[in-house]
């Protein structure tokens, strides 16, 4: 079960959670954990995770993964600045697509507000 974004003015999208630095959350679980646990539940063979591009210098590389479930593939449209973030996004998508997880329910984590001067 995923945790509803108590905040609807926040960013709610997976590319924009990786742009701002969050995890995504499934009820206390990492993407990849909760889909790795799915596919024990449903007695599939472990998702694997496949570099479908890189790009960038060594010191701002951006990463796109894929993760094929049960024999489909699922793959985000933006590349990541790193590899865990990579393969967090292509496990959403997948939880997202076989319909384990509600594309807007998707929890963004703390809510940063700039500090104010009175």
């Amino acid at each position: 079960m995923w945790v509803h974004n108590p905040n609807p003015t926040q960013v709610s999208t997976p590319a924009g959670l990786w742009e701002l630095g969050y995890d995504v959350y499934c009820a206390g679980k990492h993407p990849v954990s909760a889909l790795m646990e799915m596919c024990n539940k449903k007695k599939w063979p472990q998702p694997e995770f496949v570099m479908v591009h890189h790009s960038g210098p060594d010191h701002r590389k951006n990463f796109l993964f894929k993760v094929v479930v049960n024999g489909c593939d699922y793959q985000p449209q933006t590349a990541s600045p790193n590899k865990k973030h990579a393969k967090a996004m292509a496990a959403t998508v997948a939880l997202q697509a076989m319909g384990e997880v509600a594309g807007d329910g998707v929890y963004t984590g703390p809510v940063f507000t700039a500090a104010t001067s009175t």
